[in-house]
């Protein structure tokens, strides 16, 4: 963990000035800290989803996916038509094209 969270200032005797209660800039940026480990922050999504999420919006203008697409990419857009119910025969047709020798339907 970081050091400077630990860091707890100093008391100020004389704290007048913030109506009776003195507290440390530390301090609040650990409770700040703390609280945004807490929340259910979403994770920023990799390129990889980012680029599956985009051909799945658009697929119907896809073709083909090329020779050069492996199982592994092909199985992650088949995922994401089948969960958002775009997986139709015309995107089969473009996922399963020829040369193809297998594909792992999930």
């Amino acid at each position: 963990e970081n050091p400077s969270m630990q860091w707890r200032g100093s008391h100020n005797n004389n704290s007048s000035s913030n109506g009776g209660f003195s507290e440390s800039l530390y301090s609040k940026r650990r409770r700040r800290h703390q609280s945004a480990r807490n929340m259910n922050m979403a994770a920023v999504p990799s390129l990889f989803q980012i680029c599956v999420d985009f051909l799945v919006r658009n697929f119907d203008q896809v073709e083909a996916l090329g020779n050069n697409v492996d199982g592994f990419i092909r199985r992650a857009i088949c995922e994401s038509l089948v969960s958002q119910g775009k997986f139709t025969s015309a995107a089969f047709d473009a996922i399963a094209e020829d040369g193809i020798e297998s594909l792992e339907l999930v």
